[in-house]
This record gives C-alpha cells, structure tokens and sequence, in this order.
C-alpha cells in the first residue's frame, strides 16, 4: 500500500511530498511529520482527521524522546506493546532505520487501527503483529530466535494485571543492560504500583519523569514516563501483588501512586 492509499483514520490530509529524507537525524516519514505539525504543545493532543482531538498516541516530546533514546541506545531488537496508530512506533522505527544494519521492531496490539508509517521506507523495519500481549510471547520468542530483547517499550492497557503480566513476561528476554520504557506511569496507577514494586530491585536503575499532556482540570496529572535500565538478569521481579488486582486509574486529581 503506498503512501497516497493509505488510509486515513486518525490522519489528516497530505501534502504531495512524500519522500522519505531518513539520512539525517531526526527526520521521520511524511506522514508522520504531518501527524506531528497537528500537536497542541499546551495540552498534549493531536488534531485529527476529523478536526477532533485526540491523546490516544504518546505526547509528540515522548515520541521524539522513543526516537533519541533509540539513536544513544542504538537497539537491534526493540519489542513495543500497544501500538494504537502506530505513532511512537514509527518514531522508534525511523531512529532504527537511520542506524542501519540488521534491525527490527515488533510491535504488538490487536486492534486494527490505519497506522502513520504504513507504506513508507520505515515498514520493513516494522512487523506489527495484531494480538494481545500475553498471547504474543511464543510468537516473540520465535521471531528473537534466541537473540534478546535490547528495548522493550509497555504501553498497552494499563490494568495493574496486564503491566504485570507484560513486564514478567517479557523483561527475562531484555539483555543486561537493555531498556524498558513505559508511558502513563503517572496517571495510571496500575502502571505506578508495577514501577514502585521494580524500583524495590536492586536488579534495575529507575526513573520517572513528568510528560507535558494535561487533560480537564490541567492541574490534574500528566501521563508520565519511566525509564527502566536492566541492570542484570535474576529471579522474575516483581510477584504478583493481589492487593493491586484491578488497579487502573485512581483519582486524576489525587498524587500519583508512583510519586508517593
């Protein structure tokens, strides 16, 4: 599918040019350069198709962040769960692109939504693969082929039970050394009891920081990042905490459980 047939979704229109100028730093396909000129810095959120907003995809200053990390971390293997329009993935896709060499990223949601890279020069860099995370491991497993995980990128669903089940799974595949970053670490407190529960290892090197989205009232909290450094490979961390069961959301308004 080229550039032109792609479809829309939560696109805007295009502009002709659609070449793809990936030998300098920074630069990403077409679209997605289109995606971003659409970004409210004040908030957070994109202007879609429909003249809507949309804070489905990471902030612009978070994926741009995927994208410099990907360059310093310089990733063979990168694995990413929750891909929704394919934004950061494209982002990830492009550094990797630009590095050159033999690299992949795969990228796993099953919900089948148009994605921003589709039919650019990043696709082959890409394999989406359109299943739920916890179903996915084999099929990672099989695609590493025994190599490792060099970065590993959570940002599915934010229930406490499917961040625990992400990072059990597949953390034990990232290599020493390698990445994790998770997005909404902040707003989601499913995700902050999962990050407060790995900073309690001595096995990983953990931080969190403030992302620049602000949702109605803006005082309320920004969706947050985590960046996680694996230090070395040891017994799984972290067990499963059934007191955290069905921990979601929290109060917006209330500190966030990862800053407490």
């Amino acid at each position: 599918m080229t550039m032109e047939a792609q479809p829309i979704g939560i696109v805007r229109p295009l502009g002709q040019d659609t070449t793809f100028k990936g030998s300098q730093y920074g630069v990403v396909p077409p679209a997605v350069a289109h995606f971003e000129s659409g970004y409210e810095a004040m908030t957070g959120a994109f202007t879609v198709a429909d003249g809507s907003k949309s804070y489905g995809p990471v902030e612009l200053e978070v994926g741009r962040l995927w994208y410099a990390l990907t360059m310093l971390h310089r990733p063979s293997m990168v694995v990413e769960t929750g891909t929704h329009a394919g934004y950061s993935t494209a982002c990830i896709a492009a550094a990797l692109k630009l590095l050159g060499g033999k690299r992949k990223l795969y990228s796993i949601d099953p919900m089948p939504l148009p994605q921003l890279w589709s039919g650019s020069d990043v696709s082959p860099v890409i394999e989406q693969i359109r299943m739920r995370s916890q179903d996915a491991l084999p099929f990672i497993k099989t695609r590493l082929n025994n190599e490792p995980i060099d970065m590993l990128v959570l940002d599915s669903d934010h229930h406490y039970e499917t961040i625990h089940a992400e990072f059990a799974m597949y953390e034990p595949l990232v290599r020493d050394g390698g990445l994790i970053l998770l997005h909404d670490s902040i707003f989601f407190d499913g995700v902050g009891h999962l990050v407060n529960q790995v900073r309690q290892s001595d096995r990983f090197e953990v931080v969190t920081l403030d992302s620049p989205r602000r949702h109605d009232p803006p005082t309320a909290r920004c969706p947050g990042i985590t960046l996680v450094r694996k230090i070395r490979s040891g017994d799984v961390w972290p067990p499963f905490d059934e007191k955290a069961r069905g921990l979601f959301v929290g109060d917006p308004n209330s500190p966030a459980l990862v800053r407490r």
